[in-house]
């Protein structure tokens, strides 16, 4: 029996007992050497006559000690029994209440949840590749260090006990209300395995109970062959599948990847959602829904940043486009309509002086009249070189009569001034060759 004041390995100072189990006690220590407060886990003497049990103790000690994560218990020391003494593990000393006294006072929120099961995983994703397994995740074994940093502790120590199996005889020796299907059965702990335990870990945060109770063994055969009740409705959909993912009964239908995990309950977490798929414990070995969802959030930000630099291009060109200056088109002249003042236009007759331009006339610009060849009838306008074909500059002949031939076939004087330029049929004031209307 150790009592306060012991000093084991003539470095440590055991000061208080701070907690109990069936395989050991935990140790509120002082390291003399170092000057540190430390926890020193003893192995219950029962055990250490156990040649097997003892042998394994020390192996899981020295590959814990090897772990070096922040969401794992750190062991500092291993000392082998001596003088009475029992074998002990000198870790990382806690400050902070467990997760089931935590739980005493209800369930989580599924934020802080997520919270919790993120941090784990962290730390189980450290410990499965380094080659090894935790075999008893438990709301007991999660420690709540100050600032809300999750700390596993007992790495390897239920394992090297017999925790967690069957015997021969059916006696049960572990935490039942935590167990994996395939452990009940009697097979080898895998990381499939700590994960279950991690998801009934999140649904009793979840629900504020676990979700069967009896004796061990029944407890065990529930979580082999029943279902899990419903999650209570405050619970989000998007964490309640998660949390049905992660405790499928059939370990190549359940999430067997920490990191991955670790991921998803950081998202739910973070507030972002994930699709609820109720037909994930079925999904076939190897079939990854949350790689797929990944994959398929890759490729639709691709697709957006695609048809959002289509938009942006063709929204550059339309507006380009429009701001581009285009062909000036004058506007018509009338050709009816005499120059202003008067003038009469070049190879044409004068209008008398202070009359009116014809109703619906508008003056032609000064120095933009269209001037008419009097044989061909085709119109020039200044400063525009002539079309290849005479057919694209012939006006109408109504037009040109209109501006060339006032009346009259022939020529004579109109109005005393000029001549009357052009040629073709129509009637008028003159006969034949004469004089007009005028001198």
């Amino acid at each position: 029996m150790v009592l306060a004041g012991a000093v084991l390995g003539g470095r440590y100072v055991l000061d208080e007992r701070i907690g109990t189990g069936g395989y050991g006690e935990v140790w509120r220590a002082t390291d003399t050497v170092l000057t540190r407060p430390v926890a020193v886990k003893l192995l219950h003497p029962c055990y250490t006559r156990r040649g097997e049990a003892l042998a394994r103790f020390r192996a899981e000690a020295r590959h814990a000690g090897g772990l070096s994560q922040e969401n794992i218990a750190q062991v500092f020391d291993y000392g082998e029994p001596a003088d009475g003494q029992p074998p002990y593990l000198v870790m990382e000393l806690v400050d902070g209440p467990s997760l089931e006294t935590v739980l005493a006072g209800g369930p989580l929120s599924d934020s802080r949840t997520m919270d919790i099961v993120a941090q784990a995983a962290a730390g189980l994703q450290a410990a499965h590749a380094a080659g090894m397994t935790h075999r008893d995740i438990k709301p007991g074994n999660l420690l709540l260090a100050p600032g809300g940093i999750v700390k596993i502790t007992d790495f390897g120590i239920a394992h090297t006990i017999g925790s967690a199996s069957v015997t021969v005889s059916g006696e049960l020796i572990g935490t039942p209300g935590y167990l994996a299907p395939e452990r009940a059965e009697g097979k080898q702990a895998t990381p499939a395995s700590d994960l279950y335990s991690l998801g009934m870990v999140a649904y009793e945060c979840l629900a504020g109970a676990a979700p069967f109770t009896g004796t061990a063994l029944e407890v065990a055969i529930a979580h082999r062959d029943r279902p899990l009740p419903p999650l209570p409705p405050p619970v989000g959909a998007d964490v309640g599948a998660f949390v049905m993912r992660l405790t499928a009964k059939d370990p190549a239908c359940r999430l067997d990847d920490a990191a991955e995990v670790a991921v998803w309950a950081g998202l739910l977490r973070d507030g972002v959602g994930i699709v609820a798929r109720q037909e994930w414990p079925d999904l076939p070995s190897g079939r990854s829904p949350a790689v797929g969802w990944l994959q398929r959030r890759t490729v639709l930000a691709y697709a957006c940043v695609a048809v959002t630099a289509l938009v942006v291009i063709v929204l550059t060109s339309v507006i380009g486009f429009a701001s581009t200056p285009g062909p000036v088109i004058a506007s018509a002249v009338s050709p009816s309509s005499p120059p202003a003042g008067g003038a009469a236009a070049p190879g044409g007759p004068a209008a008398p002086p202070g009359s009116a331009a014809p109703p619906g006339s508008a003056a032609a610009p000064a120095g933009r009249s269209p001037v008419i060849n009097p044989v061909t009838g085709l119109v020039t306008r200044p400063g525009r070189p002539p079309a290849a074909s005479p057919a694209l500059q012939r006006e109408p002949v109504s037009a040109v009569a209109a501006v060339a031939l006032p009346h009259g076939h022939g020529y004579g004087r109109a109005n005393g001034k000029g001549r009357a330029n052009g040629q073709g049929d129509g009637n008028g004031n003159g006969r034949g060759k004469g004089i007009g209307n005028g001198d």
